[in-house]
């Protein structure tokens, strides 16, 4: 799967364990809901509980008729709308019986038989399976728990780089701000220089053909006095723009 070419990244699936197991706990509770159960021991009414040790479907009123002495008032009672299917044991090899025990000391399955003869008590700890499986779905259920401290820590960092981005955003803001001031000075500037150098080519220009009508003017145009002030208003003109 991991050579295979996505276009869009939101069509690949989160997690395949994950949704393989979704899938098959979907069937079997398809399956459940259209199937109708009988209680075995009645043989009459419609079966709502079961119980691991006896392996049996119960109803509610034989459920509780069987189920009251102390040796069958421990057994694990399951209902129904929380279980799809008989548990399926392994069969010991030696005796050919469900292993419906567990050893917390060989830490493996046992039938009753073994129990007795092969884990005697006290020197093996043994329970039923159901029992332990239960202990065990509760440890992981706790340990799945756990996430909730991961997801707030992920919280609080995703707060601290929150916090950061509004402080990067108001520095942006500022530099932003701070660049249209420095561009509509520049601009300013660079109108100022564009009007200075107008000025320079003018009077240059006007330099040349002053100098030029000057050196052209006679000496008797330049004894006057009138034509001589007209000049120096003419240059005085020029150097005031």
């Amino acid at each position: 799967m991991c050579r295979y070419d996505f276009d869009n990244p939101s069509s690949l699936p989160s997690n395949f364990v994950v949704l393989k197991w979704m899938d098959e706990m979907t069937a079997q509770n398809a399956n459940f809901k259209n199937k109708v159960l009988q209680c075995e021991n009645c043989k009459e009414d419609l079966a709502l509980m079961w119980c691991e040790q006896c392996g049996t479907h119960y109803c509610k009123e034989c459920d509780s008729a069987t189920h009251t002495d102390i040796a069958t008032r421990s057994h694990v009672r399951l209902p129904l709308a929380g279980k799809s299917k008989k548990p399926s044991f392994t069969q010991c090899h030696h005796h050919h019986k469900d292993n419906k025990f567990f050893c917390l000391d060989c830490h493996s399955s046992v039938c009753s038989v073994c129990k007795e003869d092969g884990h005697p008590v006290p020197q093996h700890r043994t329970m039923s399976l159901s029992k332990y499986g239960e202990i065990v779905r509760k440890e992981l259920k706790e340990a799945v728990g756990e996430f909730g401290e991961i997801v707030g820590y992920f919280r609080e960092k995703r707060e601290e780089i929150r916090g950061e981005m509004q402080e990067v955003q108001k520095e942006r803001d500022e530099l932003m701000r701070r660049w249209k001031e420095m561009d509509e000075r520049l601009k300013g500037m660079v109108k100022e220089e564009e009007r200075f150098g107008e000025k320079i080519r003018k009077v240059e220009t006007s330099q040349v053909v002053l100098i030029k009508s000057i050196e052209e003017v006679g000496i008797v145009q330049l004894s006057d006095s009138q034509f001589v002030g007209l000049m120096r208003n003419r240059i005085k003109n020029i150097t005031d723009d």
